[in-house]
């Protein structure tokens, strides 16, 4: 189920990264600041 999460967004990363770069750098940190609000919130709950 990871495996298949992290191909998906590995997918999506490179996908966005050809259509352009900076598209891809967006989502990469839409994504990493998603995942860094859960780990927040798991901690400081």
């Amino acid at each position: 189920m990871v495996l298949k999460e992290t191909l998906l967004f590995t997918y999506r990363f490179f996908h966005d990264k050809m259509h352009g770069l900076r598209e891809g750098l967006y989502l990469f940190i839409y994504q990493f600041i998603i995942l860094y609000l859960k780990i927040q919130h798991l901690f400081f709950s």
